[in-house]
């Protein structure tokens, strides 16, 4: 049977690629510099609220993905929808982002070799990284399911189930300081390679698939939740935020983002807490804010191309308004790109075969 829509799950993905946007824009101006006081402490603030970006897509996968397969699941035809609706875009836009990075003409045979390596590790652009780790949840989905349903079956009181929860959360946390803090001597070339690439890793972002596949399976419950959760997550937010921005703000002539790693106990805290409150505030806006529905209905081809959006977009602002400020330059930039990739994205999807480069656009009703 079809499953009901979730009405604030585009909201909540529109939220979620706007803070991309930002993240990526607020980074290119970070690399130029000359940031003055304010500056920095705005572009830290803004990269704070907008770090919630990747946790929240992950929290999306699992939560879309329990809620539509959990009773069911067809694995062939299961991969091959991800697969046309998923993958062939990011292999068309993989080869976009290789040829316009590496710019080589006429194409030889080490050409592919570079292009083969770029679909691997998702290096194709700096963005497309995200799409590779989206897949490995795709391609494990069964052990992650069997792994709920076994719960399901041995675990029958809610205390049981929440323990078990609240261990995988402190587990993950151990897990993302022993990834990263210790310190690994070896030479084999395969476990180089998987450390240089760990962040790629989707076993170093499950606790967002976690919580997002415990949302869709009880997701009127997870709905009535996030009210008497809202003050403690917003007092650990509000904590956090200034911390992080604080810790931002320090640089020299522009933010530290050394900071914002997504991979210390403090940021792990802190993405848990937006991503209760930004849900909420989807839930608030779904009924009245159409436009972030738009945007995260056009989500996946919006965020294939916001990085060819946003180079063109940075050099037009800033030769178009010459006397602006960081600041200025920054919001103006973010703006544009947002809607430089949502149009690009309807047109493309409008021509013969344009869902190969988009992605399927979900309806209004399903």
């Amino acid at each position: 049977m079809t499953k009901t829509r979730i009405r604030e799950l585009d909201t909540f993905r529109g939220l979620a690629f706007a803070a991309v946007v930002l993240q990526h824009t607020i980074g290119i101006y970070n690399q130029r510099g000359g940031f003055t006081t304010f500056d920095k402490w705005l572009a830290a603030g803004l990269f704070s609220a907008a770090k919630f970006a990747v946790p929240a897509f992950v929290f999306v996968t699992g939560l879309v993905l329990f809620y539509n397969y959990y009773d069911s699941l067809n694995y062939p035809g299961f991969i091959v929808k991800r697969f046309t609706e998923v993958g062939i875009p990011y292999l068309a836009w993989s080869l976009y982002y290789t040829s316009f990075y590496t710019r080589r003409w006429p194409v030889t045979p080490d050409y592919f070799k570079v292009y083969v390596k770029n679909i691997l590790t998702g290096k194709g652009g700096y963005h497309l990284w995200f799409i590779v780790l989206i897949m490995q949840f795709y391609i494990l989905f069964p052990v992650w399911r069997y792994l709920f349903q076994l719960a399901g079956r041995l675990l029958r009181s809610s205390a049981s189930k929440w323990a078990v929860l609240a261990a995988a959360g402190f587990f993950y946390l151990w897990l993302v300081v022993w990834a990263y803090s210790t310190q690994f001597s070896t030479q084999n070339p395969v476990l180089l390679s998987i450390l240089k690439y760990r962040d790629h890793i989707s076993l170093l972002w499950y606790l967002y698939f976690m919580i997002g596949g415990v949302a869709g399976l009880n997701l009127k419950k997870f709905r009535s939740l996030l009210k008497p959760l809202t003050i403690p997550a917003l007092l650990t937010y509000v904590v956090l935020f200034y911390y992080f921005t604080h810790l931002m703000a320090g640089g020299d002539s522009c933010i530290s983002l050394k900071y914002a790693g997504s991979f210390t106990p403090a940021m792990v805290i802190f993405s848990v807490a937006t991503i209760l409150l930004f849900y909420r505030l989807a839930i608030t806006l779904s009924d009245k804010v159409h436009f972030f529905d738009t945007l995260g209905r056009y989500s996946l081809g919006a965020y294939l191309a916001h990085a060819a959006a946003l180079n063109w977009t940075t050099l037009a602002v800033i030769y178009l308004t010459p006397g602006a400020g960081i600041t200025l330059h920054l919001l103006l930039t973010f703006i544009l790109t947002v809607l430089i990739s949502l149009v690009l994205t309807m047109l493309l999807n409008r021509l013969p075969l344009g869902n190969f480069l988009t992605g399927r656009v979900r309806t209004k009703t399903g």
